[in-house]
């Protein structure tokens, strides 16, 4: 069942806001690789589902976790965030929050490692017509393995201001705390599980971890399943 709750968000520094600014890398919109059919038909699903609420309160920043490593979480957040820049008329931005990753959103987005991380601020990078690239690369500090709270919420404040949707993409949940933070600030999380790989016990962990804290869990993917899943369960989920 989901569950709405309360979320504490420090108020950013107005002027930090004013650092929001998109700039566009022609080369890095020629890179753009083809997405995958099946990727594109399963985030349309899951587009369909999740964003096609008119209400108000639809989520508009998502962030996905796996329920461990190697489960394909960077390649289903960039999915998404693909498809809905896609088949909306809508401005979205993919938000790179995994500091633990040597195969980062950007590698995944491009093929590509030339997207450059910005130590300085908020610089989204346009990389399709309708879809952006921010890294959360400034707000992390290395000397506690944590974000600073409040830069992190200043950023993700200001990309709500400036983009109708964000999707994020973050570490692991049950192993890097700073995962939790992010969760804490979005309108809701989403655990990518992997087919045949993914261990039960450990997903059984997350999902009671989960219930422990204030995050607004959406539900669960399940990446690479090549079984189909009847229409009569989609319904239910």
């Amino acid at each position: 069942m989901i569950s709405k709750v309360e979320r504490v968000v420090p108020e950013p520094d107005a002027a930090s806001l004013s650092y929001v600014r998109s700039t566009t890398s022609r080369s890095l919109v020629d890179k753009m690789p083809l997405l995958d059919p099946t990727a594109r038909e399963e985030s349309q699903r899951f587009i369909e589902r999740v964003f096609a609420s008119a209400t108000a309160d639809r989520p508009r920043i998502l962030a996905f976790s796996g329920a461990d490593t190697g489960v394909g979480c960077t390649f289903v957040a960039t999915s998404i965030a693909r498809t809905l820049a896609e088949n909306e008329d809508s401005r979205v931005c993919l938000l790179d929050g995994d500091m633990r990753s040597s195969s980062s959103a950007s590698s995944w987005l491009l093929e590509t490692r030339e997207v450059p991380n910005s130590s300085i601020g908020f610089e989204p990078i346009q990389v399709g017509e309708r879809l952006w690239f921010q890294s959360c690369r400034f707000a992390f500090r290395s000397d506690v393995q944590q974000f600073d709270q409040e830069k992190l919420a200043a950023l993700l404040i200001a990309l709500k201001s400036e983009f109708d949707y964000v999707i994020v993409d973050t570490a692991p949940i049950m192993r890097y705390t700073e995962t939790t933070l992010i969760s804490r600030l979005v309108d809701g999380l989403v655990i990518v599980v992997e087919a045949y790989s993914s261990r039960r016990h450990v997903v059984r962990k997350v999902a009671e971890y989960l219930t422990g804290t204030r995050i607004t869990c959406l539900g669960a993917i399940l990446n690479n399943r090549t079984f189909p899943i009847p229409s009569l369960f989609y319904d239910r989920l």
